[in-house]
């Protein structure tokens, strides 16, 4: 399948809702033309009511403009309507029609494809693993049957965007890890934009490329994921979870220690033994609680993870804590500690310092966008 490419989304929304809440939508950003991105933050920021709007589920609005391409969709004076958008939804609720079977869903969404080059259905209902749902009505589906029965909907529709509305949400381990790592293989193949909500960090590791942050209803600075972990001033770091993405190219595997070595930025790393084969770029979650910082190498410590790093910004914390930004090569760790601790040490900003990071702490993630993760026909694992 030849894939497409295009500007990307462009989307400045104005949208003031008369139910009551006061809730007002204030979002201006931009998609890359490929790739996976996540509209990010707590739950209430506005990320569902953002992908309803780009749909053209909201109504018009006078002042919001949505863009795809070189094709206008909304903007003063033009409104497209939703069945012309040729967008791919996926709900929270999966919304499938419950008079009809699996098989009639999947048929429905056939019908309003534009072309004939999407991907065959055999393939969605195969690596979805819905051969043995076909015939059966929606409502005797359970919650994670019923996801997967819409995203295969969405995706039959050969869409021109997908709109995922966390999307992983009701499946479990195996699954997650299979729809991500097919997500992620169709938009390879398809080139087709993809704009996925979240609240969970950990949903957008393996897949996601882009991060645009959302509070209260307005957009903050978007960005590359691993960029995004480490700015100090965002929804992804303001909370006692906050955590730094690295990525690091795996280089073997001990099996005396069930550890796996990995390089990042000319330092090694080791963690629990992962699955991965050596030679892939994995992602690494730090949790910045697990970053502990001193002044000098430590010569006798349990801690196998201590790397050359320097004090680049900071952000107080309540309850006498400070977020430190730490530079480690091209790439960044976050620390929290207590402010005493910082003034002890004098970790002012340009400060070099040793980071020290546990091997219990660390969690590393396949990256699904390189490819190569797709689990044959039959295979669940």
């Amino acid at each position: 399948m030849s894939g497409r490419r295009g500007a990307g989304l462009s989307v400045n929304l104005r949208q003031c809702f008369a139910d009551g809440s006061g809730f007002e939508l204030r979002a201006d950003f931009e998609c890359p033309p490929t790739g996976i991105s996540a509209l990010f933050g707590a739950t209430g920021s506005g990320k569902t009511t953002a992908l309803h709007c780009i749909a053209g589920l909201c109504g018009r609005s006078g002042v919001s403009r949505v863009q795809l391409d070189n094709e206008l969709w909304q903007a003063p004076g033009h409104w497209l309507p939703p069945h012309r958008r040729r967008v791919g939804v996926v709900f929270q609720g999966s919304r499938l029609f419950p008079w009809i079977s699996v098989e009639g869903n999947l048929r429905f969404a056939l019908r309003r494809r534009h072309q004939a080059d999407g991907i065959p259905k055999a393939e969605l209902i195969s690596v979805l693993g819905l051969e043995s749902l076909l015939r059966r009505p929606v409502w005797q589906l359970s919650g994670g049957e019923q996801r997967r029965v819409a995203l295969a909907r969405a995706l039959c529709s050969n869409p021109q965007l997908l709109l995922l509305d966390e999307p992983l949400t009701g499946l479990d381990a195996t699954w997650r890890r299979r729809v991500s790592a097919y997500l992620c293989h169709w938009q390879r193949i398809t080139q087709v934009p993809v704009l996925l909500v979240s609240h969970q960090f950990e949903e957008l590791l393996r897949m996601v490329d882009y991060v645009i942050p959302l509070h209260a209803g307005t957009t903050l600075a978007a960005g590359d994921l691993a960029a995004q972990s480490v700015q100090i001033d965002t929804p992804l770091t303001s909370a006692e979870s906050a955590a730094a993405v690295l990525e690091g190219k795996l280089l073997r595997h001990d099996n005396h220690f069930a550890l796996s070595e990995l390089c990042v930025e000319g330092h090694t790393l080791w963690l629990a033994r992962l699955p991965e084969t050596p030679g892939q770029t994995l992602r690494l979650l730090v949790p910045a609680c697990d970053v502990s910082v001193c002044l000098e190498a430590p010569r006798s410590t349990s801690v196998l993870n201590v790397l050359p790093a320097t004090v680049v910004g900071r952000r107080p914390l309540e309850r006498g804590m400070v977020l430190l930004r730490l530079r480690l090569g091209e790439q960044y760790l976050l620390s929290r500690l207590s402010r005493k601790s910082e003034e002890l040490l004098e970790l002012r900003v340009g400060r070099a310092v040793y980071a020290q990071i546990k091997t219990t702490a660390l969690y590393g993630y396949g990256d699904l966008r390189q490819g190569g993760h797709i689990v044959g026909e039959g295979d669940h694992s």
